[in-house]
């Protein structure tokens, strides 16, 4: 199968962010920090998709920074996500 527009699954927590990019197949974690951030931003593709998992406030930074540049910005509630994995 291939994948046109990369998509990046995002794990939030307070300091971290948990990645895995489809397209790569790749996993890595990164500080939740505007720079470190900002630095990864610039080495995605335009217009990837980025489903974030809505944790307290600690995922606003990463949607916002990434919305700005384009990116299709998908938040979702951990809680409902784990109630459709059960069904």
């Amino acid at each position: 199968m291939t994948i046109q527009t990369p998509i990046v699954g995002i794990d939030v927590a307070k300091e971290s962010l948990s990645l895995y990019r489809l397209d790569t197949q790749q996993a890595s974690t990164l500080a939740n920090a505007r720079s470190t951030i900002l630095a990864w931003l610039k080495t995605l593709p335009a217009d990837c998709s980025l489903a974030i998992e809505a944790t307290s406030t600690y995922h606003v930074l990463l949607a916002d920074l990434a919305y700005q540049r384009g990116h299709r910005i998908y938040v979702i509630d951990g809680y409902r996500l784990s109630n459709y994995r059960k069904g």
